[in-house]
């Protein structure tokens, strides 16, 4: 109940939410996220990051959630799904958020990229590379489906990729038969 640094009746002061408010939601992600092994979430939208000082918010929640073990989970960890046009904090909250310290550069993967694989839209895809190209290039060189330029530039090391699979996903089930598994 002291007010110090960083304790929630520190944080009362400057928020105005009471120290029990901060400590039963404390409380309550934390055992939200031992119960389900990590799997709890921060979903943060545009408006938190047009603020001066909000660097500060960020490196909370990220606190929030490493202590917890929710990053990495799948189903857990930190959400942020616009606003990055304006971000002021990049610099406070990047050496947290990708690691900064014991790897650099971050190779980060473009959502569009992500979501067009993974949500598997390249399969509805109308558009082809043909129709995109200068009308001075030599399309003999750009064949394929446009999926096939992301796997192509992935291949290469252009495009990050993720998730990095230790084993292909095609013979899992096979694998799982083999070893006597119902892979259903």
């Amino acid at each position: 109940d002291d007010v110090k640094a960083y304790t929630p009746a520190w944080a009362e002061q400057i928020t105005g939410v009471s120290r029990s408010q901060i400590i039963r939601i404390a409380r309550e992600f934390a055992d939200n996220a031992d119960k389900t092994h990590g799997r709890s979430m921060i979903i943060v939208g545009a408006g938190l990051n047009h603020w001066y000082h909000l660097d500060m918010n960020y490196r909370g929640l990220i606190n929030m959630l490493i202590f917890c073990g929710c990053v990495g989970q799948s189903g857990g960890g930190w959400a942020h799904y616009v606003g990055q046009e304006k971000l002021r904090p990049q610099t406070g909250w990047q050496p947290l958020a990708f690691a900064l310290d014991w790897q650099r550069p971050a190779r980060h993967m473009n959502s569009t990229s992500y979501f067009y694989n993974h949500s598997s839209q390249w399969r509805y895809e109308t558009v082809t590379a043909e129709e995109l190209l200068s009308p001075m290039a030599d399309k003999s060189r750009y064949t394929g489906h446009l999926i096939d330029f992301n796997v192509r530039a992935e291949r290469m090391g252009w495009l990050p990729s993720a998730p990095q699979l230790g084993t292909n996903p095609l013979t899992i089930a096979g694998e799982a038969e083999k070893a006597g598994m119902n892979p259903v």
